[in-house]
C-alpha cells in the first residue's frame, strides 16, 4: 500500500510543472532577455556612433580631396591670358574662375547646408567628381551657375573651420570663417589664394546623440583638436595637400626656367648664323636681351615675334623694365610670360594655387622686391646694327647676363614670402 500511494504521487508529479516553477522560468528567461537587448542596444547605439564619427571623417576627406582636384582643374580654366593682359587677367581673376574657391562654406541656418562656391559652367567635370564625392555623406541638395549645395544635418555638424594663422579664434558653433571669398575682383592681393595662409587642417564640430540615456554629446573643441579626446572636433590634417601645391610650383616655375633661358639660347645661336649686314655681329649678339622677343606689356604686341636682324616691331614703347610705380600696383603693366612662348602649355602661366606668375626682367644678381631689382634707365635699344655701340650711347645699363624674376603677386616685396614663389632666370648670353 506504501509503495503504491508512492508511485501514484510520481505519477501525478508528470502531469506538469507547479506554478512556482513556471514563475521562475519566465524570470530567468525575462533577465536573459533584457540583458541581451541592453546589448543589442549597446551594440546599435555604438555602431550609430562610429557610422557617424566615420562619415563626418569621410566628409573632410572629400573636402580635402575636392580642393586639390578644384586647384588642378583651375590650371586649365583660369590660366588662358585674357585682354586684361596688364591686371593678372588670368588665375583666379579670369573670368571663368572669378567665381570659384577650393574650399566649401559651411552655414548652420537655416540648413545646415555646406557650400561650393564654383563656376559649374567652366569647372563642369569636377562639379561632377565633388558631388559623387560629398552625396555619399551629405545630401545634394542642387546647384546654380556659381554654387553646389549639400544638406549636412543627417550628420549633426554644427560647423566647419579651416585652421589657418589666424582661425579658430575661439571653440563657438558658428558659420565657416570663408578664408577664400569670391567673386576675385576686387584689384588686391585677396583675389589670389595666399598659401602662407594656406589652411592646415579642416575641423569638423558634430554632436552625438546618446539614445540610451537622451543626452548630446558636442565635439567642439577645436583649439585642441586631438584624436584621444571625446569632446574634440575632427580634424584632417592638411600639411601633405600643401607640400604637393608646393612642389608643384616649383615644377612650373623650373619648367618656365628651362622655357625662356631655352628661347634665349635659340635666337643667339639663330642670330650668330646671320651674319653682317643683314645679322648683328657675334659681339653685339652677346649683348641683347633676346627674351624681349617674347615679352611685352600688351597682348596684342606679344603675339608677333622679331622676324628679322635690323627692327623688332614687336617690342613696344614703354618700359621694358619693371619701376617702383609698376612694382607698386595691381593695375600697372607687367613683361609677362606670352603665348608664343607658352603654346598650347598655358598650364605653366599659374601656380599650382592657381595664382598667375608673371616675368619681370630685372637687373644682375638681383634680390629683394622688384622695384628694387629695376632698371632705372627705361627702354633698352632694339636689336640692331653696332647692337653694342647703341646700347653705351644710350648709357644703357644693366650688362649681360640678363636676367629675369618669376614671381607670384603675392610674393612682390620684401616681406616674408615662400622660397618657392620667386624664381630667378639667368640667360645664356
Amino acid at each position: 500500500m506504501k509503495k503504491a500511494r508512492w508511485m501514484s504521487r510520481s505519477a501525478g508529479s508528470n502531469k506538469g510543472f507547479s506554478l512556482i516553477e513556471v514563475s521562475l522560468a519566465l524570470t530567468i528567461m525575462a533577465l536573459v532577455f533584457a540583458a541581451s537587448f541592453r546589448l543589442i542596444n549597446a551594440y546599435r547605439m555604438q555602431a550609430d556612433v562610429s557610422r557617424q564619427a566615420h562619415n563626418i571623417s569621410m566628409l573632410a576627406t572629400s573636402i580635402k580631396n575636392n580642393a586639390k582636384l578644384i586647384m588642378d582643374a583651375s590650371a586649365a580654366a583660369c590660366t588662358n591670358i585674357t585682354s586684361a593682359y596688364a591686371d593678372d587677367g588670368w588665375g583666379w581673376r579670369h573670368s571663368s574662375c572669378i567665381n570659384t574657391s577650393p574650399f566649401p562654406v559651411y552655414r548652420i541656418a537655416p540648413y545646415n547646408t555646406l557650400t561650393y562656391n564654383i563656376d559649374t559652367a567652366n569647372f563642369s567635370s569636377t562639379v561632377n567628381s565633388l558631388i559623387s564625392n560629398v552625396a555619399q555623406y551629405c545630401k545634394y541638395t542642387g546647384q546654380s551657375a556659381t554654387t553646389v549645395t549639400f544638406d549636412c544635418s543627417v550628420l549633426g555638424i554644427s560647423a566647419v573651420q579651416y585652421k589657418t594663422s589666424a582661425n579658430p579664434t575661439a571653440n563657438t558653433v558658428q558659420n565657416t570663417v570663408n578664408i577664400f571669398t569670391t567673386p576675385h575682383n576686387s584689384s588686391t592681393s585677396a583675389d589670389f589664394l595666399n598659401f602662407l595662409d594656406f589652411p592646415s587642417a579642416v575641423y569638423i564640430q558634430y554632436n552625438t546623440y546618446i539614445s540610451s540615456s537622451g543626452q548630446t554629446v558636442a565635439h567642439n573643441d577645436m583649439i585642441n583638436a586631438t584624436s584621444d579626446a571625446g569632446d574634440d572636433a575632427y580634424k584632417l590634417d592638411m600639411t601633405d595637400l600643401y607640400l604637393d601645391r608646393v612642389k608643384k610650383t616649383r615644377d612650373n616655375m623650373m619648367t618656365l626656367d628651362a622655357a625662356l633661358r631655352g628661347y634665349a639660347a635659340g635666337v643667339m645661336t639663330s642670330e650668330f648664323e646671320n651674319v653682317p649686314p643683314n645679322g648683328l655681329s657675334s659681339q653685339d649678339c652677346f649683348f641683347v636681351p633676346w627674351i624681349w622677343q617674347v615679352l611685352a606689356s600688351s597682348q596684342a604686341n606679344s603675339l608677333t615675334l622679331c622676324n628679322n636682324s635690323t627692327t623688332c616691331s614687336s617690342i613696344v614703347t614703354g618700359n621694358q623694365w619693371a619701376t617702383s610705380p609698376q612694382a607698386g600696383s595691381f593695375a600697372k603693366a607687367w613683361l609677362l610670360v606670352t603665348q608664343n612662348l607658352m603654346l598650347s602649355n598655358q598650364v605653366y602661366a599659374a601656380d599650382a594655387f592657381g595664382n598667375p606668375l608673371r616675368i619681370v626682367p630685372i637687373a644682375n644678381n638681383c634680390t629683394g622686391d622688384v622695384s628694387g631689382c629695376a632698371s632705372s634707365n627705361g627702354l633698352p635699344p632694339n636689336p640692331q646694327g653696332s647692337y653694342l655701340s647703341a646700347m653705351v650711347s644710350a648709357s644703357y645699363s644693366p650688362r649681360p647676363p640678363y636676367a629675369s624674376l618669376i614671381v607670384s603677386p603675392l610674393c612682390l616685396s620684401n616681406a616674408t614670402y615662400p622660397d618657392f614663389c620667386r624664381w630667378s632666370v639667368v640667360y645664356p648670353n
